[in-house]
């Protein structure tokens, strides 16, 4: 008989869910600040976006259509503005950071964030969930190239 993995403790603790404004509470003005004009620039470009505050990871996690998108991470000085399928991502701007396997991030360190960049990343950071969840049509291969 199969068995069924539990997740671990820290598993479970980051998909607990709260509110954004819990994520965001004992930060400074000025990180609470530029968390909210990124939640703000993501609601705006996302408007069907669901938004979540993730204690265990301490971060605002975003889905739609059932796939994670990303994130807002208030950290000490700065926000990470994260892609969960970042390293698939074009950055013709530069603003990407990090070396992970699967995530990238845009660190904002003032509320002058670099908007027409970031409605770029959003916009793709939807097409790859699609792609993710198979919503988009698969390439159709000629029979001649399967194997």
């Amino acid at each position: 008989m199969p068995t069924r993995r539990r997740s671990s403790s820290k598993q479970s603790e980051g998909r607990a869910s709260c509110s954004p404004d819990d994520i965001l509470h004992g930060h400074t003005p000025e990180v609470r600040a530029i968390a909210e004009r990124a939640r703000a620039l993501i609601k705006r470009e996302l408007p069907e976006v669901e938004e979540n505050g993730y204690p265990g990871w301490r971060l605002i996690g975003y889905r739609q259509g059932g796939a994670y998108l990303g994130f807002v991470a208030p950290l000490k000085d700065h926000v990470r503005l994260g892609f969960e399928r970042g390293v698939y991502m074009n950055d013709p701007d530069g603003l990407l950071e990090g070396d992970g396997t699967q995530v990238r991030y845009v660190r904002l360190s003032s509320e002058d964030l670099p908007e027409a960049g970031l409605v770029r990343l959003l916009s793709e950071a939807v097409s790859l969930s699609k792609l993710s969840l198979g919503m988009l049509p698969a390439k159709k291969v000629p029979a001649s190239r399967r194997r």
